[in-house]
C-alpha cells in the first residue's frame, strides 16, 4: 500500500472522487508526521505542538508543490517533512540546535530566538506570496497559524493585493463578522477530518494558483457527541473512514510504523555518528597560532 512518498496525483483525478491512494496517502502522513514529532521532542525536549491536529496540517500541505511555501507558526522543524525533506534531514537539523542551546546553556549566554510568533510567521509568508504574486512565478503559500486574532493588517495587505495565499486557522475559529471583515473567503471546517479539510484546502489552492486571491481554512475541532469533552483523536478518525472503505488493516497500519521507524532509527544513529566526528574534531582557534 502506498506511503507519504507516493506520487501524488494530478488535480484532475483528485476532487471530483478523492481516489483510495490519495486517501491511503493522507493516513500514512498523519501517522509517520506523529511519529516523527515524538522522536524530535525527545530530542530537542518541549510540548507537542501538533498532535491531535495532524488532519488540519496534512489535509491543507499535502499537495503543495515543491515551489511553494509552507509556513507553520512555532514549528519545532519537521514541517519539512510534507514538502519531502527526508527525516535524516530534519533530524540531523534538530540535533545540531539542540547541540547549540545545550552549549549556550553551559556558556551562560542567550541568542535571541527566531521570529516563530504567529505575528511574524503570518507576516513573513505573507511577505513570500506578495514575491511571488509579482514575479509571476504561479507559486502558492500555505500559512498555518495557532492565533489569527492580531492579524487583520496582514490579511488587509493580502486582500488588497489579492496575493496567492492560503491562511490555516489552527486556533479559535472565526465568527462570521471577524470574516466577513476580512474580505476574502473564510471556510470553516472540521479539523479533525482530515478528508473534509483536504477537499476545501484543494479548491482554496486552485483559487490561489488561478489568480482569485487569499482564503482561509478555520480548522475548528468538532466533539463527536456534545457531551465529549476531548476532540477525537484524527488518526483514529480517519481509520474508521478507510475500514468503511475497505482501505485499513492493522496489519497495514503495523507495517508502516515498523518502516518509518526504522527509517528514523537509521537517521538518528548517521546523526549521532555525526556529532561524535564533530566532537573530535578539535576547532580551528585551538590549532592555529595566535
Amino acid at each position: 500500500m502506498p506511503t507519504k512518498r507516493s506520487q501524488k496525483n494530478s488535480p484532475d483525478d483528485t476532487f471530483a472522487l478523492i481516489s483510495n491512494r490519495k486517501l491511503q496517502q493522507m493516513y500514512s502522513t498523519m501517522l509517520q508526521y506523529r511519529i516523527l514529532e515524538a522522536h524530535a521532542l525527545k530530542i530537542a525536549g518541549g510540548k507537542a505542538r501538533i498532535r491531535g491536529k495532524e488532519a488540519t496540517l496534512v489535509g491543507s500541505a499535502i499537495d503543495l508543490l515543491p515551489e511553494d511555501t509552507l509556513a507553520v507558526a512555532n514549528d519545532i522543524g519537521i514541517a519539512g517533512f510534507l514538502k519531502q525533506a527526508s527525516a535524516k534531514t530534519i533530524l540531523s537539523q534538530i540535533q545540531q540546535r539542540a547541540a547549540k542551546n545545550k552549549t549556550r546553556k553551559q556558556k551562560r549566554t542567550r541568542e535571541p530566538l527566531a521570529a516563530s510568533t504567529d505575528a511574524a510567521q503570518g507576516g513573513i509568508a505573507t511577505g513570500i506570496a506578495l514575491a511571488s504574486n509579482r514575479n509571476g512565478s504561479g507559486n502558492i503559500t500555505v500559512a498555518v497559524l495557532s492565533n489569527v486574532s492580531d492579524q487583520a493588517g496582514t490579511f488587509a495587505f493580502a486582500r488588497d493585493h489579492k496575493l496567492p495565499i492560503i491562511y490555516v486557522n489552527m486556533g479559535t475559529p472565526v465568527d462570521e463578522a471577524e470574516a466577513l471583515s476580512y474580505g476574502f473567503p473564510v471556510f470553516p471546517v472540521d479539523g479533525n477530518d482530515v478528508v473534509a479539510v483536504y477537499r476545501v484546502a484543494y479548491e482554496c489552492i486552485l483559487r490561489a494558483r488561478q489568480g482569485g486571491g487569499p482564503s482561509m481554512l478555520s480548522c475548528a475541532s468538532f466533539p463527536l457527541k456534545l457531551s465529549d469533552v476531548k476532540s477525537p483523536d484524527p488518526i483514529r478518525a480517519m481509520e474508521k473512514y478507510l475500514k468503511a472503505k475497505g482501505l485499513f488493516s492493522e496489519e497495514w497500519k503495523q507495517k508502516i510504523i515498523r518502516s518509518f521507524e526504522e527509517e528514523v532509527q537509521r537517521a538518528l544513529a548517521a546523526t549521532r555518528r555525526t556529532t561524535r566526528t564533530q566532537a573530535r574534531t578539535p576547532a580551528i582557534d585551538s590549532v592555529l597560532p595566535l
